[in-house]
């Protein structure tokens, strides 16, 4: 299951995120590396959760050469959710979806849109 959220942003989406979401970190300071220049910052974290089920962060920047090709293109945030295991039987998808959906629903309250989405904003819109 994938939870999305497209911030519009325009140039300097990677800047933005290595700013909003690294930054003060130690890998924050491999960006102090004499000469060196931020050409991609799109962090993936995953994780395993309770009842068999994976959750994957990921903060999506699309390069400069899409957004001169298509106009301005988002920033954005991406939570999914999966189960591993195989489905022994179609009805057991509802429960599935109906677990999925609950927990993803949390997730989203409590973590990606505190964690993620609200600082990726301020970031591109300072004082928000």
């Amino acid at each position: 299951m994938l939870f999305g959220f497209d911030l519009a942003a325009g140039g300097g989406q990677d800047a933005v995120v290595a700013e909003t979401l690294l930054g003060g970190s130690p890998i924050a300071q491999l960006l102090e590396t004499d000469g060196a220049r931020l050409i991609d910052c799109q962090p993936v974290l995953g994780f395993s959760l309770a009842g068999g089920v994976e959750a994957y962060f990921e903060v999506k920047t699309r390069p400069a050469s899409a957004r001169r090709e298509r106009g301005e293109e988002p920033i954005s945030v991406y939570l999914t959710l999966r189960r591993a295991g195989p489905v022994d039987e179609l009805k057991q998808l509802t429960e599935i979806f109906d677990d999925l959906s609950m927990r993803g629903e949390e997730i989203v309250e409590t973590r990606v849109l505190p964690t993620l989405v609200n600082p990726i904003r301020r970031g591109i819109i300072p004082g928000m």
